[in-house]
């Protein structure tokens, strides 16, 4: 339906409000990561101080952010889809068409989210975006940092293991 390929890990709270990150991984970056004792760097400084020269010394990206399903309530949602579309494509996961009314699907079809209405037997796409990009300027430290977050939840919630 999105287009997204990867495996959803479960929900973290991340941007004020609870996301389920959909992934897919490098094998071989994971593998060598996970053989070598090199586990996720998750603090900011260090990502903060290296520049974008710097990332070549970075380690092998482990996996690739494919979206974020955003849960929440409707008043928070945007505010969380704002700050993860700098990442990743980002969906609002809605319980239902109902949930959002019209003048907040044209904000989320404006801004460029999509939105997703999940019943109990069925998925309905309210909103496709136009193709994400990653935005310019500097933001590069913040995606990596996100990377490694992920990459994080992935080893506590031992999920993806069916990557050997």
């Amino acid at each position: 339906m999105l287009g997204w390929r990867g495996s959803a890990l479960p929900a973290v709270w991340l941007a004020d409000t609870h996301v389920i990150p959909v992934v897919s991984i490098h094998k071989t970056a994971w593998h060598t990561r996970v053989a070598s004792g090199l586990g996720p760097i998750v603090d900011r400084t260090w990502w903060l101080a290296a520049s974008d020269a710097c990332y070549s010394t970075a380690p092998l990206r482990a996996l690739d952010i494919e979206g974020f399903l955003v849960l929440g309530s409707p008043r928070r949602l945007r505010t969380a889809l704002a700050r993860l579309r700098t990442t990743a494509p980002v969906a609002a996961l809605v319980p239902s068409p109902e949930s959002l009314d019209a003048v907040e699907l044209m904000r989320c079809d404006y801004y460029g989210y999509n939105v997703v209405a999940a019943r109990e037997q069925s998925v309905e796409v309210l909103v496709t975006a136009a193709p994400w990009r990653p935005p310019e300027g500097h933001v590069h430290f913040q995606r990596k940092l996100r990377e490694e977050q992920i990459f994080d939840v992935a080893l506590r919630t031992a999920q993806l293991f069916s990557c050997s």
